[in-house]
């Protein structure tokens, strides 16, 4: 008698969560001695990036980092200048 195993992979894809969820981005941003100093702030830019996610216990668990760019206009040259800075984040939302 044989017996013949084999492996193949199966793939599934299933929509665990169709919503949207939101994060505060709360952080002091001190910028570092050789950015010049803040006269003026332009504009904040935030861009998430997902690192990792899973569904355990009826809950999405999401973590990422932030890219926060902050556009700024130099308060001694006047030119325009920015610094950038990446927060961790971690999310739970219920399924």
């Amino acid at each position: 008698m044989e017996c013949k195993i084999s492996a193949d992979r199966i793939l599934v894809n299933e929509t665990v969560y169709e919503g949207t969820a939101e994060q505060a981005v709360d952080t002091d941003f001190t910028l570092p001695d050789f950015c010049p100093d803040i006269g003026k702030i332009f504009k904040c830019d935030a861009a998430a990036r997902l690192t990792s996610k899973n569904v355990k216990n009826g809950k999405l668990h999401l973590e990422g980092t932030t890219k926060l760019t902050v556009y700024y206009l130099d308060s001694v040259d006047k030119k325009l200048a920015c610094c950038t800075r990446d927060i961790p984040f971690s999310k739970e939302i219920a399924v």
